[in-house]
């Protein structure tokens, strides 16, 4: 035992120095320690939470399926937590795949004890990484396009350099359409609301002609949406999705909803979002773009989709769609009632189903491995087990369970057309995840004032929701469409071409 009253202070300087050195040391190797333990807790965490939300998500009805985002709690656990404040120590609540740009040192000022006046010695750190904001900025450049003439006044010959404007005669540029677009139909914030905080800029760009812009840029990217088209129609996994959903048109006449169709590519193909506006919900614009097209449609019960059973290979009604009509009855009851429940048996036989087809995607299954699956005696007698339920089930006329069970056999051979195509699925929701950010913009901008600009709002959304899917950043992509559009070959600017510069993807910064 060292005996420090017979150390000088430059002595006990040294030791305490030697000391706050070991102290340091091993505090950085906890540090290191605690935070490979975090990153493993937290991979755990996730995945568990991913499988939980997986399997929640089979078997509740769309409008309850939890989001990438959203945390299924233990009952238990979730008790116990409720008096507790905080993270759990050693937690985190932050993730970001930005890499800090630079470094800043914060050093306390006094560099005495204030006790007794011994110099002050560094004996540990505290680092947190801190988001910046900057906030858009905007850049004001006067272009001169010089006119020549012939001096032949015959000739009437004029010659202009508009550098290849995609905006002539306007303040408007690429990257500031790009971002009106991002703005209203990728974030759902109104024209007038984005107007006025040009205003706070000091850019006075009303509502108008900010609409204006918007179906400027809508044309000049019809090319674009047309190869989009092209693309859906002609996938090669021969599947194609549909839904709908309503629309106000102010100048529509004698019509209270429009309609907004919503078409996508399988999961197995080259994502495509197409949006199309439709005056009525009849089916006459589906027809003309499936002209040509002999693959399979999956839909919901619609019978406007009824004519398409004949011109294509199959017509796929959506198998969650029946469910929901009897998990709707289930919801109704109590605990202890849904033991005797016909309903409650049918949705947990469905649950089963829904089960074993997500275990493919899992799994990776190839696509023969999968339609070898679904014709084996095992998945046969799943279906025929829920046939039997369905069948078997004698319900009160004019009942919510009469009104189940009918339509569950109305079209029962249909919601099995999959079972011999594996790129089929046996729901719709594909198409239905597509038409919610449709419907999130609605409760915004609550209705198009022209059937024009309805038209150009599926253009945009079928473009940018498109380019979302294939991991790309929107603003950047619209700005690099929109520069690029007149003078590039279409293809190369599709979503998912590979061509398209790097950083248009997600997470890697703009050089």
């Amino acid at each position: 035992m060292l005996d420090y009253n017979k150390f000088s202070k430059d002595q006990l300087i040294e030791e305490l120095e030697k000391a706050n050195n070991i102290i340091q040391k091993q505090e950085i190797e906890l540090r290191e320690l605690r935070e490979a333990y975090d990153k493993l807790l937290l991979q755990y965490d996730n995945k568990a939470q991913k499988a939980l939300r997986d399997a929640y998500n089979t078997f509740v009805d769309k409008k309850e399926k939890l989001k990438d985002d959203e945390l299924i709690i233990n009952e238990a656990e979730h008790k116990a937590s409720e008096n507790k404040r905080g993270r759990k120590t050693g937690g985190t609540n932050f993730s970001t795949n930005l890499k800090p740009s630079r470094t800043i040192v914060l050093k306390p000022e006094e560099t005495l004890c204030p006790k007794c006046g011994e110099v002050l010695i560094e004996a540990g750190e505290d680092q947190t990484i801190k988001i910046i904001r900057h906030p858009a900025s905007y850049e004001a450049v006067l272009v001169i396009s010089k006119k020549y003439t012939c001096p032949n006044k015959e000739c009437n010959y004029i010659v202009q350099n508009l550098n290849d404007d995609a905006f002539p005669h306007s303040p408007v540029t690429p990257s500031v359409v790009a971002d009106v677009l991002n703005t209203k139909y990728g974030l759902g914030v109104p024209l007038d609301r984005y107007s006025k905080y040009l205003i706070s800029q000091g850019i006075n760009i009303s509502t108008q002609n900010l609409s204006n812009y918007v179906i400027r840029a809508a044309h000049k990217l019809e090319p674009l949406y047309n190869s989009i088209k092209n693309e859906l129609v002609n996938n090669k996994a021969q599947v194609i999705h549909v839904d709908e959903t309503t629309l106000k048109v102010l100048d529509v006449n004698d019509r209270q909803n429009c309609y907004m169709f919503v078409y996508t590519t399988s999961f197995y193909d080259n994502q495509v979002y197409l949006y199309e506006f439709s005056p009525t919900r009849k089916t006459d614009k589906t027809a003309v773009l499936l002209k040509g097209y002999n693959g399979y449609l999956v839909c919901d019960k619609y019978s406007g989709y009824n004519c398409f059973s004949d011109q294509l290979r199959g017509v796929q009604r959506c198998l969650a769609h029946a469910r929901r009509y009897f998990y709707d009855i289930v919801k109704t009851l109590k605990s202890s009632e849904k033991k005797e429940s016909k309903a409650y048996q049918v949705v947990l036989q469905m649950a089963k189903i829904f089960e074993v087809e997500a275990s493919y995607k899992k799994n990776h299954y190839t696509i023969e491995k999968i339609v070898e699956e679904r014709n084996s005696k095992e998945y046969q007698r799943m279906v025929d087990d829920l046939h039997d339920l369905i069948w078997g089930i004698n319900p009160a006329s004019g009942s919510l369970l009469e009104k189940a069970v009918n339509y569950a056999k109305k079209s029962w051979d249909e919601f099995f057309v999959y079972r011999n195509w594996g790129y089929l699925e046996p729901t719709n929701n594909i198409a239905e995840r597509a038409v919610k950010p449709f419907v999130i913009g609605r409760k915004n901008f609550l209705f198009s004032k022209t059937e024009n600009g309805a038209q150009s709002s599926g253009v945009i959304y079928s473009i940018i929701q498109t380019a979302r899917a294939n991991g790309l950043v929107i603003d950047r992509y619209l700005e690099y469409v929109l520069s690029n559009i007149d003078k590039e070959n279409i293809d190369n600017l599709l979503p998912w071409s590979k061509n398209l510069p790097v950083y248009l993807k997600l997470n890697i910064n703009k050089k």
